[in-house]
């Protein structure tokens, strides 16, 4: 009798253990799962801190002559944006945008006048220009697709809207010292180097005098010094014409 007594006892005992444990067994699970759900929203939180925001132009850390956000005549957007985190002052975005179709591409807050602006637009590309030295343009292309694709181009002698056609100077390692040039197709994708036989004059533009765009085809006249000129004083005039027909 005692034994049955003391084995019943004993059921009691451990049913009463079992569900004195439950409860904080549970409370264990639902503080991991809340730890867990505290840590995923703080990583996304966190991933999410550097989301791209419209510049406060009322901030005093940001340069004076920031281009201003607009709309084009064909309805893109250009805006100027920053990561909302630490780096706000020194990186900048531009994104160009128009319905579902949008790019965003970095700058840097070097100089107000290195940022690209909106220029002029053809129906298949919008074009920003900006400085990139004291006497360098730079123009950067952004294409209307459904995926925009964007190129910059620095020390530009010219350009055209209406052809899609970018001219600009280049340099190489070779001991070559003629003016050379690439003159590219920006609509075809196309790009052909050219070089002049005499030595470049002594101006902005190296000596190219005129550039004449025509439908697939750029012609460029130059006078140049002459090689063979000891004194280097006689100019010699060049033609050269570039054509994406073929």
């Amino acid at each position: 009798m005692s034994y049955s007594k003391n084995y019943m006892l004993l059921c009691v005992a451990a049913c009463l253990f079992a569900c004195k444990q439950q409860p904080t067994a549970l409370m264990n699970a639902s503080a991991q799962l809340t730890d867990s759900i505290g840590q995923s929203k703080r990583s996304t939180q966190k991933k999410n801190a550097a989301v791209l925001i419209p510049i406060d132009r009322n901030d005093k850390g940001f340069p004076d002559g920031l281009p201003v956000d607009m709309v084009t005549p064909a309805g893109w957007s250009i805006r100027y944006l920053v990561k909302d985190d630490e780096t706000k002052y020194d990186e900048l975005y531009i994104e160009c945008a128009k319905g579902s179709s949008k790019v965003v591409f970095q700058d840097l807050f070097l100089n107000v006048r290195l940022i690209p602006r909106f220029s002029a637009e053809s129906d298949t590309h919008l074009f920003l220009t900006h400085k990139c030295g004291s006497d360098c343009i730079g123009l950067t292309t952004v294409s209307k697709q459904q995926i925009p694709e964007y190129q910059t181009y620095e020390w530009v002698l010219d350009y055209d809207v209406a052809t899609g056609q970018v001219v600009y100077k280049i340099a190489d390692d070779s001991t070559e010292d003629s003016v050379k040039l690439m003159v590219v197709n920006v609509p075809l994708g196309k790009e052909k180097r050219i070089a002049f036989d005499n030595l470049p004059a002594h101006s902005q533009k190296g000596g190219v005098d005129s550039i004449v765009f025509k439908n697939r085809k750029v012609q460029l006249f130059a006078g140049l010094i002459d090689r063979n000129d000891p004194d280097e004083e006689d100019i010699v005039k060049e033609t050269r014409t570039v054509s994406f027909d073929r």
